[in-house]
């Protein structure tokens, strides 16, 4: 009996006896006009070992849609013994594909966590490229609920790289050329839990090749990311950087990353910094002009480590060029802290901006309902760079609400800090930034 439908386009049956066969044809086909592949409802599937391979490519007028109708897809077990590039889903070398309506979840059964003998399942949704100048570009995964095994340290809810092939993650192999990236990235809607790492992005190392627009989240298109987080200690995966994320984004730019719930595991990050969003530091910073911006975000964070540091929103100075434009605008930093009281010296970062934008705007940005446990020093907002000649800095309307108690004498608190040294005409604007009455605040430093 057939599971699967289509639209017949690109001379694809109407129906196919499961998912499987449905893709193994689309890889087969010549796509000449549009294809939609639906898994009809209540057909729930096993993915094949490794998971499904897409390695067709659309184009923005003959698009490939592969429709989920909220069936489950269970990984296989057991996974390859050992192996490091298992998924549900792997979109490889393709364009202009999207999945949608999935529940992707790995099998209980695959339980074996060491690297060297697992049996698990590391991605999601992988995006890799087919060679080094063919890359998976204008792809969109929406409306998915992705949910691994936290407690095996490889787990990535939706991870795309284009510095390594889709069979050596821990081989570093930048793709080149405009077509070697991942460009276009569109994820929305979805809800990504029970990972080590929430989503990843990783662009190619030239800052001409480097990934260009990538969006994640978006009003109406908010994902939800929960329960991330366990070890920075994890396989080498290339270019990866060895800290804990909701959101990592490298090599990237045109990056809009907005309206999106990221609450970590509750005190369930045992080693390394845990963060919120990370754009990392660039292989080469960026050039020209663009605007990268984060923004409308909910983020809490609770680390399970002592002496761990946590950081919101944290923007590496290799990320902007001297035309860039920067947006961090009304998010909101809620139930940040660590597990142990009075025994940790981790330091909290909310938002911090590195990088030289020409324009640089946080502003509206609220800390609500903090009730921190450390030793460590607390910034609300560091923003220390220089700006570019005619460059602008505006700083505005952040405010700490709610409730605020930092539980440990030791350390410093600082609402906002900027000791870059910026030239003659430039525009600095600081006003109205505040901390609503009722908190109890230490040692506060604002300069």
């Amino acid at each position: 009996m057939a599971q699967v439908s289509t639209n017949s386009g690109s001379g694809l049956a109407a129906t196919y006896a499961n998912l499987a066969d449905a893709i193994t044809a689309l890889n087969a086909a010549t796509i000449t006009d549009p294809v939609i592949i639906t898994l009809d409802a209540l057909n729930p599937q096993t993915a094949p070992a490794g998971g499904y391979s897409i390695t067709a490519s659309g184009s923005a007028t003959n698009t490939i849609v592969i429709h989920g109708s909220s069936n489950t897809i269970t990984a296989p077990s057991p996974q390859a013994t050992g192996q490091l590039y298992d998924a549900l889903f792997k979109i490889i070398g393709g364009d202009f594909i999207t999945i949608e309506g999935f529940t992707m979840q790995e099998n209980p059964a695959n339980t074996a966590t060491a690297a060297a003998t697992n049996n698990m399942t590391e991605w999601g949704v992988a995006l890799l490229y087919a060679s080094t100048t063919n890359g998976a570009q204008n792809n969109t995964i929406s409306n998915c609920t992705i949910s691994l095994n936290r407690t095996y340290q490889n787990t990535f809810g939706i991870y795309s790289n284009s510095t390594h092939a889709a069979t050596t993650p821990a081989t570093s192999a930048t793709a080149t050329g405009s077509a070697g990236g991942n460009s276009g990235l569109t994820i929305t809607d979805n809800t990504i839990s029970n990972v080590n790492m929430g989503i990843v992005v990783i662009g190619p190392f030239a800052a001409a090749d480097h990934n260009d627009v990538l969006t994640i989240g978006g009003i109406g298109n908010a994902n939800t990311i929960l329960n991330y987080g366990t070890t920075a200690t994890f396989s080498a995966f290339a270019n990866v950087s060895a800290t804990v994320n909701g959101i990592l984004v490298k090599n990237t730019k045109n990056t809009g990353i907005s309206y999106n719930t990221i609450t970590s595991s509750e005190f369930g990050t045992t080693s390394g910094t845990l963060y919120g969003i990370q754009n990392a530091v660039s292989t080469n910073a960026p050039t020209g002009t663009f605007t990268n911006s984060f923004s409308n975000n909910s983020i809490s964070l609770k680390s399970g480590q002592a002496n761990g540091n946590i950081n919101g929103i944290y923007l590496d100075m290799t990320t902007a060029s001297t035309t860039s434009t920067l947006n961090i605008n009304n998010n909101d930093f809620n139930n940040f802290g660590h597990l142990i009281p009075g025994f940790g010296y981790g330091d909290i970062t909310f938002i911090s901006n590195a990088g030289t934008h020409l324009n640089q705007s946080i502003s509206n940005n609220t800390f609500t309902n903090l009730d921190l446990f450390t030793g460590g020093d607390i910034i609300f907002i560091s923003n220390t760079n220089t700006l570019p000649a005619n460059g602008i800095k505006n700083i505005n309307n952040n405010s700490i609400v709610t409730a605020f108690d930092k539980n440990d004498t030791g350390g410093t608190i600082t609402f906002y800090t900027d000791n870059g040294d910026s030239p003659n005409g430039t525009i600095e604007n600081n006003n109205n930034n505040k901390i609503i009455s009722g908190n109890c605040i230490r040692n506060l430093k604002h300069h």
